[in-house]
């Protein structure tokens, strides 16, 4: 943030984030950084948390992710809406930063024999896992 309260233009890619803020925080952020991204493998633990297990306050309800979402396999295809898990079972071995660019490396291939593969609306993307998410 600049002295003026102006935010200055930031690119934020992210993979394997845990939610990390409620409402609010996500609302500022993403006016703060329009141009952030986030990754996720199917199957890692860490972006299904923090969860209301241990608590009657259900801190899904408040902790969010922010901005758009690029959900991959371990193949690097991008999963559809309906495919996005939000619980259920997972493996930590999948949490890990090879397995994250191995998926973007084949996802980077696959665009360039075929660059439609990438039409796909990240944001709403992020949202239909923010929702299931609310379940």
């Amino acid at each position: 943030i600049s002295r003026r309260g102006t935010f200055r233009p930031i690119t934020h890619i992210v993979s394997g984030s845990p939610r990390v803020g409620n409402g609010p925080f996500r609302s500022l952020f993403e006016r703060g950084v329009p141009n952030n991204l986030r990754i996720t493998i199917h199957g890692d633990p860490v972006p299904r948390v923090p969860r209301g297990r241990f608590t009657d306050l259900r801190p899904e309800r408040y902790y969010r992710h922010v901005g758009r979402l690029l959900p991959l396999t371990e193949s690097g295809d991008i999963q559809a809406a309906d495919d996005i898990a939000t619980v259920g079972l997972a493996r930590f071995g999948r949490h890990s930063n090879s397995v994250y660019l191995n998926a973007v490396v084949q996802l980077v291939r696959e665009a360039e024999r075929s660059p439609s593969v990438l039409n796909v609306d990240l944001r709403a993307l992020g949202d239909a896992e923010r929702e299931k998410a609310r379940d």
